[in-house]
């Protein structure tokens, strides 16, 4: 009689404890359930802003090999704007020579013009 006495009270012990695991169970089951309802949207802006990231990423990316093509476009200018500089000034430089030329020669045949002694004339021309 004892032995079943003990066996029952095992089984009201077991029992309770089976009750209790199973609110426990049933807690822990709301518990992830709510969290699992939480992660969703948590998720959902976790790929929005990978999907900003990556978009950003491109924008830079583009941005930078725009700004590539520009340094490239710059620098064929300067290199242009510099050899027409050089050129400029060679013929600056040629004009001046010119016009020299022509100062020198206009100064000679007003020497020569106003020369009225023939002998003076071939003399100067020469």
């Amino acid at each position: 009689d004892g032995g079943m006495k003990d066996q029952e009270n095992a089984m009201k012990s077991l029992r309770r404890e089976n009750k209790t695991l199973t609110n426990f169970k049933f807690i822990l089951q709301t518990m992830t359930d709510e969290l699992t309802a939480e992660q969703e949207p948590v998720k959902e802006m976790i790929q929005h802003l990978q999907l900003e990231a990556t978009e950003m990423f491109i924008e830079m990316d583009q941005a930078n090999k725009q700004r590539q093509r520009a340094d490239v476009s710059i620098r064929e200018k300067d290199h242009k704007i510099r050899a027409l500089e050089s050129t400029s000034q060679k013929f600056q430089g040629q004009l001046r020579a010119k016009s020299a030329y022509i100062q020198s020669f206009k100064h000679d045949l007003s020497l020569i013009v106003r020369l009225t002694v023939p002998k003076d004339i071939e003399h100067a021309v020469r």
